[in-house]
C-alpha cells in the first residue's frame, strides 16, 4: 500500500469517527496540504458540507473544495467562531506539538486554529515522531522583508538553528507565505522538547510574524494513518492511542 492508499483510508477513518462532531457543526474550518485534500474529498463525497459554512485557510483550498460543490465558503472574519477545524501537519510528537507550513499557509491556518472549538489533524505515519520531541521538520517563521537581515543574524548567535530563506530555486524569488511574508525555515538538529516556549521566544524577536509551530493547546485529537489502521492520539489521554476501523 502507497501513501496515496494510506491517505485515501485515512481520510476515511477519520470522518467516521468525527461524523458526530461535524453534523453537529455550523462552522467547519479546513486546512490546507496534500494529507487535507483526501480528506476534503471524502467530506464532500458523504455530502457532510451540505448546509455549513466553510472557513478556508489557503486559496488553495478554497479552489478545491469549490471545485468539488463546497459553496458556502466564508471569510474567517465574517464568523465568530469555528465549530471544528481539520489540518494535517509536517511532523506530529507524542505530545501532540505540531509542525507546519511547507506549503505557506501556516498564518491563516493558525488564525483559524485559534479560533476553533475543536482541532483535529491528520496524518500518515512519516509525519508521526512517536517522540515527545519534534525532532526533524524544519520550523517556518513568516517575517516582515527589511528585518530579514537582523533577525537572520539573532538566529544565527542563538546556536540553536541553521536559519535558511525560502527560495524558489535559481532566478525564481522567495517563497513568501499567502499573506505576502517572506519565510525563513529553521534547520535544527537538536530535538525540540517545548513548543509553546520556543513559539513564544520567536515571536518576541521583531519582525517576525508568526511561526509554523502549533503547540499542544491547538490540538484536540491527531489522526495518524497506517498501512493496516488509523490510530487516534488525545491530549486529554496522553500516551493513550486507540484504533478506529477504516
Amino acid at each position: 500500500m502507497d501513501l496515496e492508499e494510506v491517505r485515501v483510508k485515512l481520510s476515511r477513518g477519520a470522518l467516521k469517527d468525527l461524523e458526530e462532531y461535524i453534523r453537529s457543526a455550523e462552522v467547519i474550518g479546513l486546512g490546507s496540504g496534500s494529507t487535507v485534500k483526501y480528506l476534503i474529498n471524502e467530506l464532500a463525497r458523504r455530502e457532510l458540507h451540505r448546509g455549513k459554512i466553510i472557513v478556508s485557510t489557503s486559496v488553495d483550498t478554497t479552489l478545491h473544495a469549490l471545485s468539488l460543490g463546497l459553496r458556502n465558503i466564508a471569510d474567517l472574519g465574517a464568523v465568530n467562531y469555528v465549530d471544528v477545524y481539520i489540518d494535517g501537519a509536517d511532523e506530529v510528537s507524542s505530545k501532540l506539538d505540531l509542525v507546519k507550513g511547507r506549503g505557506g499557509a501556516f498564518i491563516g491556518e493558525k488564525l483559524v486554529a485559534a479560533r476553533s472549538r475543536h482541532r483535529f489533524y491528520v496524518v500518515d505515519y512519516t509525519k508521526y515522531t512517536n517522540s515527545p520531541y519534534l525532532l526533524h521538520a524544519p520550523i517556518p517563521v513568516a517575517v516582515v522583508s527589511k528585518a530579514i537581515p537582523w533577525i537572520l543574524r539573532e538566529l544565527e548567535l542563538n546556536g540553536l538553528f541553521k536559519p535558511v530563506i525560502r527560495s524558489g530555486g535559481g532566478k525564481l524569488p522567495p517563497i513568501v507565505t499567502d499573506e505576502g511574508f517572506p519565510i525563513i525555515d529553521l534547520i535544527h538538529e537538536k530535538p525540540i522538547n517545548d513548543a509553546d516556549t520556543l513559539d513564544r521566544a520567536l515571536k518576541s524577536i521583531i519582525g517576525v510574524v508568526e511561526t509554523g509551530l502549533f503547540p499542544n493547546k491547538l490540538v484536540s485529537k491527531v489522526y495518524v494513518g497506517y498501512i493496516d489502521r488509523v490510530e487516534i492520539i488525545e491530549k486529554k489521554e496522553p500516551g493513550i492511542r486507540r484504533a478506529v476501523p477504516t
